[in-house]
């Protein structure tokens, strides 16, 4: 009889009512931890499984007219759902699933779950929550030494297929003993050069981190430049083949294994700046908006950089930039999306954030790269066009993980747009009595401030 129960409920109204009481809890209940500016995982699951235990106990008095009680068994109900919530959703860390999909996904497994163990007899409750905390217990240790993965996919411990480097928590690191050398490299002293690994080249690199402006030091190679400078930038096909699409010549001076090998050891100094993530990124958002605008590719005739010719000169247009700046967050591990705006003939990079913050609802951040600006702000004024009127096309480059502490930078740029305004409802060469003339400086003070912590420039 009890089989039939849950066959039963299984093909009910019911199970599509707690589906979908479940997905509008875990939606609500995002968008007001994100508004408590709360954005580790573990956090929000807990706090969303907390609510999901007690609305399902509120609805469940609703319906069947019992008296609300704080008791052992409630506290047991919410251990489970805390439970069936992390253990699931470390089956969701390295994939790349829309979030409403999440949603629906985490919705149906707590619908199905939470039925069966109420099935279970009280007493025997504990006993199956003590198994299931035993088995969470044993996929965390699985999945910390196993599943857990360095940004290019590699698993903890081993080789990439990137040589010689090694994925050692979660860093890739050069280990040429171990992983030997590329079939086109030579070990010398500890280390493997490969074939185009000649001329090097010393540049500086500047960067701003919330206000603090510093730079380091790193070596380029002219050999790997000019096999670059090199390659064909059309694209040959037959009168039987379909022409190559605007997302595949977009992205082919991005995605090339070659451009990896020689990115890396520059994500691994920045990695070695601060362990902070999103700070990585901040960090390679700001080097590649310090590099100066070619002014002279712009003006004349102009011919597409691959990410890494950029870098080696030091300069480009926002095409070249963005393919930089697109194949660098890729390497630290983002999801990374290019705006091609053909139009306004202008490319800039999407950051994957959460959706509140991000461009037009796409789910990117908007990152101007062609100079210093704030991430989110997409108002700029450009040479020719004014401004971006027209939608982007939005050609991924990787999928990743999610740029969650934008709230940062989606209040300052609000602020400075603030200032700015205030600033200029003065006008200019007026004579100010002594109370504007304090209300001025003070809101040029906070607007030097915040131009300052994002390295803006005024030349």
């Amino acid at each position: 009889m009890r089989n039939n129960n849950i066959f039963r409920f299984y093909k009910s109204y019911w199970f599509l009512f707690w589906i979908l009481i479940y997905s509008l809890l875990y939606y609500l209940s995002s968008l007001f931890l994100n508004l408590l500016n709360i954005v580790n995982n573990t956090t929000k699951l807990v706090f969303i499984a907390i609510i999901f235990s007690l609305f399902s106990r509120i609805i469940t008095v609703i319906i069947y007219k019992n008296k609300f009680r704080f008791n052992f068994y409630l506290f047991i109900w919410t251990l489970v759902y805390v439970i069936i919530l992390l253990s699931f959703n470390y089956l969701l860390l390295k994939v790349s699933f829309n979030f409403f999909i999440i949603i629906l996904l985490n919705s149906l497994i707590l619908t199905l779950v939470i039925h069966l163990l109420k099935k279970i007899r009280f007493k025997q409750l504990r006993n199956i929550v003590i198994i299931i905390i035993l088995i969470y217990i044993i996929m965390n240790l699985l999945f910390n030494f196993v599943i857990n993965r360095c940004e290019d996919g590699t698993l903890y411990n081993n080789c990439s297929n990137i040589k010689p480097y090694f994925c050692q928590k979660g860093n890739l690191i050069e280990f040429p003993e171990k992983c030997l050398c590329d079939i086109d490299e030579i070990y010398i002293n500890g280390k493997c050069l490969h074939k185009l690994q000649t001329e090097p080249k010393p540049i500086k690199l500047n960067y701003t981190l919330r206000g603090v402006p510093n730079s380091f030091n790193y070596t380029v190679y002219n050999g790997f430049n000019y096999y670059l400078s090199n390659l064909p930038r059309t694209v040959t096909y037959s009168s039987y083949e379909s022409p190559p699409t605007s997302e595949y010549m977009s992205l082919m001076y991005v995605n090339t294994e070659d451009q990896e090998r020689y990115i890396l050891p520059l994500i691994n100094e920045i990695k070695k700046i601060t362990n902070n993530t999103d700070d990585q990124a901040r960090i390679a958002i700001s080097l590649v908006q310090t590099m100066p605008y070619d002014w002279d590719s712009f003006n004349h005739n102009y011919s597409n950089r691959y990410a890494y010719e950029t870098l080696y000169d030091q300069t480009g247009v926002c095409g070249d930039k963005t393919n930089l700046l697109a194949l660098m967050l890729k390497e630290l591990g983002y999801g990374v999306a290019i705006f091609s705006f053909e139009l306004e003939q202008h490319a800039s990079i999407g950051l994957k954030c959460p959706i509140k913050y991000s461009y037009n609802n796409s789910g990117y951040c908007f990152i101007e790269t062609t100079t210093p600006s704030i991430i989110t702000d997409s108002d700029g004024d450009y040479i020719g066009v004014g401004k971006l009127i027209s939608k982007p096309n939005i050609y991924v480059v990787s999928e990743g993980k999610s740029f969650e502490s934008v709230k940062e930078e989606y209040d300052d740029n609000l602020r400075l747009k603030f200032l700015q305004n205030k600033l200029d409802s003065y006008g200019s060469g007026q004579v100010l009595d002594e109370f504007e003339y304090n209300e001025w400086k003070k809101y040029h003070d906070e607007w030097q401030k915040l131009t300052e912590k994002y390295g803006f420039r005024y030349d």
